[in-house]
Formats: C-alpha cells, structure tokens, sequence
C-alpha cells in the first residue's frame, strides 16, 4: 500500500500526496461524466490504497 510505504520511509511529501489524491478524485468524475463505472471503481480502489480507508483483513 502506498501510504504504509509513505509511513516507512518516513517521507514528508504533502504536496505531492495532494496532488495524487487530486487527480484520483478528478478521475472518478469524470468516469462516473462518461459513465465508466469500470473506471470508477479503480480510481476509488487507488484512492483507498493510497489513503489507507478501507478495512483490512
């Protein structure tokens, strides 16, 4: 996961973590504009890869 290897390295990169967060966000809508749920759903799943918000088994 990409914010537990943010964790790791102990990397203070908000800007850019913004950014990916931006663009992931940005990316679902307009998937979900042009009706690509298949698009929307991947860029949900790296949204919660990269913020950590899902549960884990």
């Amino acid at each position: 996961m990409i914010r537990e290897d943010i964790d790791q390295a102990n990397i203070q990169r908000a800007v850019l973590i913004a950014q990916a967060i931006h663009l992931l966000m940005e990316s679902a809508r307009v998937a979900l504009k042009e009706n690509n749920p298949g698009a929307v759903v991947s860029n949900v799943a790296l949204f919660d890869k990269l913020c950590g918000l899902g549960v884990r088994k």
